[in-house]
């Protein structure tokens, strides 16, 4: 009974446990959703591979520039979250104004992108931004006005390409030195600017919603599959205990049972074998010789003045003529 309750009462605290874990993560200010991506060189392309906003699997973006260099790319993050999580390098340091746009569309994230144009000050560069994880509707957004801060579709073209087994979408951005996309404003011979896949937003709230479901099933499927296990494992131990009192009680039962059958038996042999081995005569002349050896003999009419012995010896004597003569 004990160990029930303490098995009640873990599986409570684990399920209140996950409860308040779930519901601080909706509810609460730290954005737990937000990606962190590790970026990785290969050749002449920089890959950033981390887990989007509604998914549970790590994605890779790639990042390939022509006509420039592009240096190692770093996280954006315009929403107050706890950046403590990530590392220091990959975080950008300015206060970047925040734009006016809606960040749950942005499921990647953002990102800083610092290049030198091949041909100096004022020259143009072409950004080619892929991934199998984007669909035919993601577009790349940044920056369209520097005065307004105004963000918005910066692509320029879009292509569909097959690769090992999987269809990856690029997507190319013409970027400007000194345009309405650089940060700086200047046509200095380097371009900074911060951008975003952005992809719709009932997309993200359908993936969203679809792990979530999953998520809270699975986690009824557990718990009701733990309770299962548990309710099996106190029923056993109960047809356990149940059997060993049954057996208990059985064997107590049959011991009782012998003893008070077998002892009628014993007297009713002793009876049969005492009936068979004395005849009825010899048994009728012994009893009337008892009779009359005790009290029976007074009522007798025996010789006058004869002593109890000799009237002991008569009733002896009468019971063994009736003996012999029956034989």
């Amino acid at each position: 009974m004990l160990f029930k309750k303490i098995f009640i009462w873990l599986i409570s605290a684990a399920l209140f446990f996950i409860l308040s874990s779930t519901a601080w993560a909706t509810f609460g200010k730290d954005d737990f959703e937000l990606p962190k991506p590790v970026f990785t060189k290969q050749e002449n392309e920089w890959i950033a591979e981390l887990i989007p906003r509604g998914k549970i699997l790590p994605v890779k973006i790639r990042f390939h520039v022509d006509g420039g260099v592009l240096a190692q790319p770093v996280a954006k993050v315009f929403s107050d979250s706890d950046k403590s999580d990530m590392d220091k390098s990959d975080i950008d340091k300015s206060d970047s104004e925040k734009p006016d746009i809606d960040m749950k569309n942005f499921w990647s994230g953002f990102f800083i992108l610092d290049i030198i144009p091949a041909y100096g000050s004022n020259g143009e560069v072409t950004l080619a931004v892929s991934s199998d994880f984007f669909v035919s509707s993601t577009d790349i957004w940044g920056r369209t006005d520097a005065s307004s801060g105004k963000w918005g579709n910066i692509s320029t073209d879009k292509q569909s390409v097959a690769s090992d087994k999987k269809n990856v979408n690029i997507i190319n951005c013409v970027i400007r030195d000194g345009g309405a996309q650089d940060e700086d404003g200047m046509a200095d011979g380097k371009i900074r600017l911060i951008i975003g896949p952005r992809d719709d937003f009932w997309n993200f709230a359908l993936g969203a919603f679809i792990i979530r479901t999953f998520g809270v099933f699975l986690m009824l499927f557990v718990l009701m599959f733990g309770m299962t296990l548990s309710g099996k494992v106190f029923q056993f131990i109960d047809a356990k205990k149940r059997e060993s009192q049954d057996s208990g009680k059985a064997d107590s039962s049959s011991g009782s049972a012998v003893k008070t059958v077998k002892a009628p038996k014993a007297e009713k042999q002793a009876e049969a074998i005492a009936i068979e081995k004395l005849p009825s005569d010899l048994a009728a002349a012994i009893a009337m010789g008892i009779h009359l050896y005790t009290n029976g003999g007074r009522n007798l009419k025996l010789p006058a003045g004869g002593d109890t012995s000799q009237a002991n010896m008569t009733a002896a004597a009468m019971g063994l003529a009736l003996h012999l003569d029956n034989t």
